[in-house]
């Protein structure tokens, strides 16, 4: 039985595997470009490739400063959270001596 299914499953997978064939370009699209004619393409490329470059450090720097901000705005927090408490045990501890004084 297993040995049945294992030769079903074997001519299934070789039915599913094919060979490819080979893609064929036209010369009209792999036409040969002289030195002239492919020069402002590489400019254009570069230009491309320097404005992206470029991009991304302007974006790595603004997320650098708002990581910064935003643990510059936890910190904040803390330390009035902090300071919060502090006060309110000051304040209890005021209260407890004023009780005892009357």
């Amino acid at each position: 039985m297993k040995r049945v299914m294992k030769k079903k499953k074997k001519k299934i997978i070789a039915k599913s595997v094919f060979k490819g064939k080979h893609f064929a370009c036209d010369e009209l699209y792999l036409s040969k470009m002289g030195l002239a004619e492919s020069a402002p393409y590489e400019v254009i490329n570069d230009d491309r490739t320097e404005v992206k470059e470029d991009i991304k450090s302007q974006v790595s720097v603004a997320e650098t400063e708002m990581l910064q901000e935003i643990e510059t705005f936890r910190s904040a927090i803390a330390r009035t959270e902090k300071y919060k408490e502090t006060r309110k045990e000051v304040e209890h501890k005021l209260d407890f001596q004023y009780q005892r004084k009357v």
